[in-house]
C-alpha cells in the first residue's frame, strides 16, 4: 500500500513528509487557508445588495427571484453493465471493413461524374443508425455506420462508454438492442453487433484520395431517432492531420461540414456515395466534432479500419500502456471545493494491477509520472507514448486523507 510507514513499493519508495512542498499554486501541497468568517460575511453582505438590486429591478418586470447556489460534488465513474461488455457469439463469422477503389474525382465543382444530392442520401442514408445509449445521467444520442451486413455497426467510443443499455435504430425504424465487440478511447471509435440479417451496409472508400477542396457530406441523426437523418455538406480543408498517441498514428481529415453531436460515429462521405471517414467526438483530449472556428475533424477511413479490425478480433487495439487506473481531470473549482493539488484524480482501480496491489486508491491525485507533471489527460498521454506495456513507472501522488505525498513505482498493463 502507499503508506508512509510500511514501504510497499521499495525500492523506489520513497516516504514524504507530511508537509511536503510543491504542487499547489501556492507553492504548497497543503490546501489554500480558507478565511471562513470574512468570505461568510461578504457573502451575506452580497446577497443583501443583490436582493435590493433584484426588488428594485421587479418594479418594471413584476417578479423578484432569490439566488440559488448550486451544488458541486465529485463525478464517479460506474462500471458499464456485463450487457454492453458481452462479445459477439463465437459462432458467428467475423466482419472485416472492406475498402473500395474510388473513382478518380474531377477538378470541377460540383462533381460532374458524382451523384447528385440526392442520390447520395438515398445510397448512403439506410446504412447509417441512430445509437442511443442509456446512462446514470441520462440518455446519449449518436450515429453510426453499418459496417456489414451480418450486424456490425461502427460507432463513437464517447457515445456508449458510459452505458448500460444501447439500442440502435435503423432507418426503417425497427429498433435493436446492441452489444459492444470493441471499444477504443483513443481513436473514439465503437464496433457494436445486432442481431439482424442482410443489413444495408455502407460501401467504404480509400481515404488517400482525399484532397483539400474536395466537396464531401456527412449523414447523422439529431438528438432523437424519431426524426429523420440529415444530409450536409462541406468540404475537405486538410487532409493528413497525422496525430499519435500512445504509439497509433491517426489520421483526421478536417472539414467545413456542418456538424452536431448527433453526427459523432457517423459517416463524411465523398462524391460517389463513399464513407471516407468517420466524424469522432475527440481524439486525443485535443479534437472536438465542432469547433469554435467553424473546423471540425474525421478520423480517415484507411485508419479506422486499421482500428475497426482489431476491434472485431479481439475486443481492443493490443499494444496500448494503460496506468490501470480511471482518471479525471481536476479544475479549478473541485481543487478549491475539495482541498486538492492540480493533478488526474483516481475514480476507479483496475482490480488486479499493479496500481491495485501497490495500493493506489480512489480519491488519490496523481501529480506526475516519470517525473514529469501531470495537470490533464494529455499530458499523461503524451508521456505514456514512449513507453510500453511491462515497462515500470515512477508516479507521485497526493493522498489527502493523510495529507501525503507519496512516491511509487508500477507496471504498465494493456490498455483495454
Amino acid at each position: 500500500m502507499f503508506h508512509d510507514n510500511q514501504n510497499p513499493l521499495d525500492p523506489e519508495y520513497t516516504a514524504v513528509s507530511s508537509e511536503p512542498e510543491g504542487y499547489y499554486e501556492t507553492g504548497s501541497i497543503r490546501p489554500p487557508k480558507r478565511h471562513g468568517g470574512l468570505v461568510t460575511a461578504v457573502l451575506l453582505f452580497c446577497i443583501v445588495c443583490g436582493t435590493l438590486v433584484a426588488v428594485r429591478v421587479s418594479r418594471f418586470s413584476g417578479e423578484v427571484t432569490g439566488p440559488s447556489l448550486p451544488s458541486v460534488s465529485l463525478p464517479v465513474v460506474d462500471e458499464a453493465s456485463a450487457a454492453t461488455q458481452s462479445i459477439v457469439p463465437e459462432t458467428l463469422s467475423e466482419a472485416e471493413l472492406v475498402i473500395s477503389q474510388s473513382p478518380e474525382l474531377s477538378d470541377n465543382t460540383p462533381l460532374e461524374s458524382g451523384l447528385s444530392l440526392q442520390e447520395i442520401y438515398q445510397k448512403v442514408s439506410p446504412s447509417v443508425v441512430s445509437v442511443c445509449a442509456s446512462t446514470s445521467a441520462g440518455e446519449i444520442y449518436g450515429s453510426g455506420v453499418i459496417m456489414s451486413d451480418s450486424g456490425y455497426i461502427i460507432t463513437s467510443f464517447q457515445i456508449i462508454d458510459q452505458a448500460t443499455d444501447v439500442v440502435v435504430t435503423l432507418s426503417d425504424g425497427s429498433e435493436y438492442p446492441g452489444r459492444v465487440v470493441g471499444r477504443d478511447e483513443v481513436s473514439d471509435l465503437a464496433v457494436l453487433y445486432i442481431a439482424a440479417d442482410t443489413l444495408p451496409a455502407a460501401e467504404f472508400g480509400d481515404s488517400e484520395k482525399l484532397q483539400a477542396g474536395d466537396t464531401v457530406f456527412a449523414i447523422g441523426y439529431a438528438s432523437s431517432p424519431e426524426l429523420q437523418s440529415a444530409l450536409t455538406d462541406g468540404i475537405i480543408s486538410s487532409v493528413s492531420q497525422d496525430l499519435r498517441i500512445q504509439g497509433t498514428e491517426l489520421t483526421l481529415l478536417q472539414t467545413t461540414v456542418a456538424l452536431g453531436s448527433g453526427n459523432s460515429g457517423g459517416p463524411v462521405i465523398n462524391g460517389y456515395g463513399q464513407v471516407v471517414g468517420i466524424n469522432v467526438a475527440q481524439v486525443g483530449q485535443h479534437y472536438v466534432t465542432t469547433s469554435s472556428d467553424g473546423l471540425r475533424f474525421a478520423l480517415s477511413i484507411n485508419t479506422v479500419k486499421e482500428v475497426v479490425d482489431q476491434l472485431v478480433k479481439l475486443g481492443y487495439v493490443p499494444g496500448r500502456p494503460d496506468l490501470g487506473l480511471t482518471l479525471m481531470e481536476l479544475d479549478e473549482l473541485a481543487q478549491s471545493l475539495y482541498g486538492l493539488p492540480a493533478g488526474l484524480c483516481v475514480t476507479n482501480v483496475d482490480a488486479g494491477t499493479s496500481a491495485d496491489r501497490k495500493g493506489v486508491l480512489p480519491g488519490d491525485v496523481i501529480l506526475s509520472v516519470e517525473d514529469q507533471r501531470v495537470m490533464c489527460l494529455e499530458d499523461l498521454s503524451q508521456i505514456l507514448d514512449g513507453y510500453a506495456p511491462g515497462d515500470e513507472i515512477t508516479i507521485i501522488l497526493y493522498r489527502s486523507s493523510q495529507k501525503e505525498q507519496l512516491t511509487g513505482t508500477i507496471t504498465l498493463v494493456e490498455a483495454r
